[in-house]
């Protein structure tokens, strides 16, 4: 195993074994039962989390936080911490389903009557070339700071390869590797409005071309203002691209400051290179994609993008504006 995090304990990248390694593909199924129990530190601070967000009573955003947990609740009550994992790849989307994801995992065990111990939240990343380093270095802070047991794959491997390994290896840690393998769930940060989105539910069935897994879409009915409102509203950390004007982050090669947010005028400072405003400041939530070069393959969105419109008055300053009119 090699790539990105290799100095972090959490973070295992994974290469795929060639066709009919047997020795390779039985250590990636000892790898993946192993797991490590959580952090004391973090469990304390996504209950804490937990309890804040069903506390609050924010019009704008509670309702929909209270679907999410719910939605994730029953995730985790169908499959078990063990089977639910997150697809984090640091995007806005990401963030808020992580968070939400840890404080559900964190309630989950102080429900349980059995003192069970806490294992690390598992979360899912596919490793690319033209990754921002920004990205790169917020993925790796986040790894470590919530303490997450980390599966990539590595450069050049396909979403549907990738997802086909973890789920004939979703084995409880202790079982054998030839025992049974138990149904997955897949949290993703798919919203309503996405390229990808179709006709998905809360929770999904993974089309017939994909392995066979549930996807589980807690944020579904949440739109790009109050995704911010979220993130602002709790102090939820993010990658720093977004208060460059980045409002939907792909690539290096696809993806370029929102037009929308550029500040008038700025362009003609030394330099001659426009400013912009931070991606929580856009009005016109239509234009959340208009930084990227190109439309999102349906083929690679199975798992979600980094990104994924309405009244949308806030108690926040300059938290996110309502749309325009068109």
């Amino acid at each position: 195993m090699e790539g990105t995090g290799n100095d972090i304990p959490n973070w295992r990248t994974f290469v795929l074994p060639l066709e009919g390694d047997e020795a390779s593909e039985s250590n990636i199924t000892q790898i993946l039962q192993q797991r490590p129990q959580w952090s004391a530190t973090t469990y304390a601070t996504s209950l804490k989390l937990y309890d804040q967000f069903t506390a609050t009573n924010d019009p704008y955003v509670a309702p929909g936080i209270q679907e999410a947990l719910n939605v994730l609740d029953h995730a985790y009550r169908l499959y078990g911490p063990e089977s639910v994992i997150c697809s984090f790849n640091g995007g806005k989307d990401a963030v808020v389903i992580l968070q939400l994801m840890l404080a559900a995992h964190a309630h989950y065990y102080r429900n349980q009557e059995q003192n069970l111990v806490p294992i690390r939240p598992r979360a899912l990343y596919f490793e690319h070339a033209d990754e921002f380093p920004e990205i790169l270095q917020y993925l790796q802070d986040t790894v470590c700071e919530c303490d997450l047991d980390f599966v990539a794959f590595a450069r050049g491997i396909k979403f549907n390869e990738g997802l086909e390994v973890l789920v004939r290896n979703n084995r409880p840690a202790g079982s054998s590797p030839s025992g049974p393998v138990f149904p997955m769930a897949f949290v993703l940060g798919t919203r309503a409005g996405d390229p990808n989105a179709g006709d998905q539910e809360f929770f999904s069935p993974s089309s017939h071309s994909m392995p066979p897994f549930m996807r589980v879409n807690p944020v579904l009915e949440w739109n790009y203002g109050q995704v911010w409102y979220f993130l602002r509203l709790f102090n939820l950390k993010y990658c720093k691209l977004y208060d460059q004007g980045y409002t939907s982050l792909g690539n290096t090669k696809d993806t370029f400051p929102c037009p929308a947010l550029a500040v008038p005028g700025s362009s003609s400072n030394e330099g001659g290179l426009p400013k912009f405003r931070p991606a929580y400041m856009l009005q016109d939530y239509s234009q959340e994609r208009a930084g990227r070069t190109k439309k999102d393959k349906k083929s690679t969105l199975e798992v979600s993008t980094k990104e994924s419109t309405g009244n949308t008055s806030s108690t926040l300053d300059n938290i996110a504006f309502p749309p325009r009119s068109v």
